[in-house]
This record gives structure tokens, sequence and C-alpha cells, in this order.
């Protein structure tokens, strides 16, 4: 009888451990991406968000407002407004091809190269490009198991799906400074 009562103490420590581990894990995570975001805007001058599209679009110019909103997992409005905001500071422009206003075609201009140049981390996002290196097993995995997490999550919004994470940790950093904003004086 003792030997089970110590077997369930030890599986629950084990347990215990384990969303310890899982919830430092995931403090890390977010504190990395809000860092990356702030080097973004003191590095670049635009944010993290705006500069992960000029980074789809070095990867793959031409792409339409539709094309960049599927790369980057967001609305297509937003990355409508996203194109234009970056138009009017002459980092990329349009080229319209037959079809209309919905088949223009958005390259970087030059000072659109530049920008990314300025920045020394990967210009997509560190979660992003952390998520492309990992192999195919691995990747399914995670996202059965963050799909696990925000099920078991009461108030968790789908909404929140097509936001870039850049603009969310951003957004959340302005109404509560981390560490990573006071350590780059953001």
């Amino acid at each position: 009888m003792l030997d089970k009562i110590e077997d369930i103490e030890v599986t629950w420590a084990r347990r215990q451990e384990s969303i310890r581990g899982i919830l430092k894990h995931l403090r890390v995570m977010v504190e990395t991406a809000q860092l990356h975001s702030h080097l973004a805007e003191r590095h670049c001058g635009i944010s993290a968000t705006h500069l992960w599209a000029l980074w789809e679009l070095h990867r793959a110019p031409g792409l339409r407002a539709i094309d960049l909103a599927k790369a980057m997992a967001i609305q297509a409005p937003m990355a409508k407004t996203m194109l234009h905001d970056l138009q009017a500071q002459g980092l990329v422009h349009g080229i319209s091809a037959v079809g209309g206003q919905n088949s223009v075609r958005m390259s970087l201009t030059e000072a659109g190269r530049q920008r990314i140049g300025l920045f020394p981390g990967a210009p997509q996002g560190v979660v992003a490009a952390a998520v492309e290196n990992l192999d195919d097993d691995r990747l399914d995995h995670l996202r059965l198991a963050l799909q696990a997490l925000l099920e078991a999550m009461p108030h968790a919004d789908g909404k929140a799906a097509f936001a870039p994470l850049g603009d969310c940790i951003r957004d959340l950093g302005e109404a509560h400074p981390t560490p990573a904003a006071a350590r780059i004086g953001a």
C-alpha cells in the first residue's frame, strides 16, 4: 500500500514539475517575442509585423494582399492596410495587373530592402522562424498540443488567430511594460 502512495506522490510531483516547466517556456516565448517586437521598432523604425510583411515580399516579390495575408496567417483587410502603410512610407510599390485593384502585385523598393537589412535577427519574427525550423513530426506534435491547450482554456478567442503575434505582444506591452521593454530602453 505504501508503494502505491509513493507512486502517486511521485507521479503528482512529476506532473507539477511539467506544468511549471510549460509555464516557464510559455513566459520565455512571450518575452522573446516581445523583445523581438521592440528590437524591430528600434532598429528598423517599423513594427515587427510590418517588418515581417517586408520579409515576405523579399522572399516572394509580386505578392498580392491576399497572398501576403495567407503567408502571414492574417486577414486580407489587415494585409491590405499594412501594404498601404508600407507604400506610404516608400518601402513597397505596387504594380497593377490585369483584373483590377485586387490584383495589384507588391514589391520592395530599395528603401524596403535596406530596412530589412537593418534588422539583426529573423525579420519574420522569432516564433515564426522557430516554427519554420521544426521538422514535420515536431511541427505536427506542437500543433496538436497547442490545440489541446487552447481547447482547455475557457476564454480562448479564435479571432486572435488572425492577429499577428507582434501586434498582440506590442499592444500588451503598451498596457503592461515588461522587463524586455525596460532592458532595451523602450
